[in-house]
């Protein structure tokens, strides 16, 4: 076996240094897109159609809705037929639309 097919790239500190601020804008940005949804400002059902949301989970994306926690947003799911480590961009048409249909409605 080659030792090379588990073995970490060799990066100098200067690469490791950009790639971590590259992963905290990224998990900085998602944050920012979370409070959205937390707010009310954005929906669910925009926020899974928009490609910046995608590769947040499900599972995080439910329980920033406002009225929906982790008891509710696992039920959704297991309803919906959606893994507990589905991504928002792997949801099927008919999973999306159940969880959207299915979402505690506001203001009614």
């Amino acid at each position: 076996m080659a030792d090379s097919v588990n073995t970490l790239p060799v990066m100098t500190d200067e690469q490791r240094r950009k790639n971590l601020e590259k992963a905290a804008a990224a998990r900085k940005e998602r944050k920012a897109l979370l409070d959205l949804i937390r707010e009310g400002t954005v929906s669910f059902e925009k926020a899974s159609a928009d490609p910046k949301y995608w590769r947040i989970p499900v599972v995080r994306l439910l329980i920033a809705v406002p009225g929906v926690g982790k008891a509710k947003a696992t039920q959704l799911m297991t309803e919906a037929g959606v893994s507990p480590t589905r991504r928002v961009k792997g949801l099927g048409c008919r999973q999306r639309e159940y969880i959207i249909e299915n979402l505690p409605k506001r203001g009614v």
